[in-house]
């Protein structure tokens, strides 16, 4: 769990996790920006810092086990990239909380300049 308990019973004989590689302070912004994109605040710069994150696990673990993501084991962590690049780009949806925040601010300053 982030770096703080060691490898255990069964864990330590799978394939690793495209994530083992990188350092713990990541699995800190796993909880931190999953509440985000969650919640819907901060869409678009929650998912393109996880996607730079998901790359990078990509890169450093199952690419250098071969060419094919799932021989690699890489498969989960190029879909949720993809999944977190449109998210990137298309931003939240009319429910996630930036929206909701975005029209009401705007509704207000509407009835400033207009009164």
């Amino acid at each position: 769990m982030f770096g703080l308990l060691a490898k255990s019973a069964g864990r330590a004989a799978v394939i690793p996790l495209a994530i083992d590689k990188l350092p713990a302070i990541v699995g800190w912004w796993e909880i931190v920006g999953g509440a985000l994109l969650l919640l819907g605040l901060c869409t678009r710069f929650s998912a393109a810092v996880t996607c730079v994150e998901l790359l990078a696990a990509y890169l450093l673990e199952s690419a250098p086990r071969g060419l094919w993501p799932i021989r690699n084991g890489g498969n989960e962590t190029l879909i949720y990239l993809a999944v977190f690049l449109s998210l990137a780009a298309y931003g939240a949806g009319a429910l996630a909380l930036d929206s909701l925040l975005y029209r009401r601010k705007h509704k207000q300053s509407a009835y400033a300049a207009a009164g």
